[in-house]
């Protein structure tokens, strides 16, 4: 009997194992697919997304961990001071934002736009979701400030770009030049954000164990965790005022997500719900709405 109980164990045992081993073969898979840097289409796009290339000088930064970060600037004569740091979403580059960023440029603002590290000119291999991205927003804004000590900046983020400026707004040493965030459609959470995704290809997926082996090869390769990167823990620790956009319609990061953003943000806030708006589609879909409720937004903010 004894000899039938070792041999059972043992076989348990060999099983958990291999699933275990299968998980995160899975996980490093989907790690290697979905947050390793693509070749990007980028810098041949159409002539409004190619506004910001042929108008704007480059500039460039080392990030901490050493990677030489590439953005394009454009000065406007009649900023006077204000400044807009755009953050474009996890798919495209400093090119694919170029719609808002010409809008903030006729707002008045000066504009740069940063590639995230994995995109674009920017050095990397992996694409940090915002998180990692937020230590690297911090260092463009000590490099406007360095230039113009009275500079106000805005921070303004589609997608994961609109991650980005509530993960940038939660830290510590963030210089108070930075005057209001404007994130549109965030997240809350990675891993929160890849379970979602998962489940639009496969529904009923569990997060468990799926999500979590993906998150475990992202610490081991990436160096971050899916649930350390939270949004939800930024917002609560930021005291700049930020504005939440979210399209009712969106599938790709779901409108709950806004309502926990939002509920838990513990600074000056408003939101905007665009009816019948899919993910980062809520200035086509309502654009004049759009555009009205974030100059509201920012007119008290700015000198």
């Amino acid at each position: 009997m004894k000899r039938i109980i070792k041999k059972l164990l043992t076989g348990y045992l060999c099983l958990c194992l291999l699933g275990t081993v299968g998980f995160f073969a899975v996980g490093n898979g989907i790690y290697s697919y979905a947050l390793l840097r693509k070749t990007e289409a980028g810098y041949t796009e159409a002539q409004e997304n190619r506004w910001i290339v042929q108008n704007s000088e480059d500039r460039y930064v080392t990030s901490e961990d050493g990677l030489t970060l590439h953005a394009h600037f454009k000065e406007n004569p009649k900023a006077k001071g204000k400044y807009a740091i755009m953050c474009h979403g996890g798919s495209g580059n400093a090119i694919t934002i170029t719609p808002w960023t010409r809008m903030l440029f006729r707002m008045g603002f000066s504009v740069l736009c940063p590639n995230a590290r994995a995109h674009g000119k920017s050095e990397g291999s992996v694409k940090g979701m915002g998180y990692l991205e937020r230590r690297d927003i911090i260092l463009w804004i000590n490099e406007i400030v360095k230039n113009d000590p009275d500079a106000q900046i805005l921070l303004f983020g589609l997608s994961v770009g609109g991650s980005t400026v509530l993960f940038t707004s939660g830290e510590a040493d963030l210089p108070q030049n930075v005057k209001a965030v404007v994130s549109d459609c965030a997240f809350t959470t990675v891993y929160e954000e890849f379970g979602n995704i998962l489940r639009r290809f496969v529904p009923f997926l569990p997060d468990f164990p799926v999500v979590d082996s993906i998150s475990l090869a992202c610490r081991i390769r990436g160096g971050y965790s899916f649930r350390q990167a939270s949004c939800v823990e930024a917002v609560k620790k930021s005291t700049t005022p930020t504005l939440f956009i979210h399209g009712d319609a969106d599938t790709r990061i779901p409108l709950y997500m806004l309502d926990e953003l939002y509920e838990n943000a513990d600074c000056p806030k408003e939101k905007l719900i665009v009816e019948g708006a899919g993910h980062a589609d809520a200035r086509e879909t309502n654009p004049e709405l759009y555009w009205r409720t974030v100059e509201n937004f920012l007119k008290d903010k700015f000198i």
